[in-house]
């Protein structure tokens, strides 16, 4: 899977201006977890904040996890 977020340009992002973290836990029940961040911005009461995230599935193909990822990212 592929997850692509445009980021915007001169914006101040979190964790040292991180688009994206990923976080694992092997046990006991392991899991991977990407977040996908946007901007910081100062929402008042009411206020909304929005970011536009597109999944794209991809049929694996290569033999080794480092190859396919070679072939993903030359996309």
């Amino acid at each position: 899977m592929r997850i692509d977020s445009a980021r915007q340009d001169g914006e101040q992002y979190p964790d040292n201006g991180s688009s994206a973290e990923i976080f694992t836990n092997p046990d006991p029940q392991a899991y991977v977890e990407l977040e996908v961040l946007g901007p910081l911005q100062n929402l008042k009461p009411g206020d909304r904040a929005e970011q536009t995230s597109t999944y794209t599935l991809i049929r694996r193909v290569e033999t080794t996890a480092e190859a396919e990822a070679k072939r993903i990212l030359a996309r």
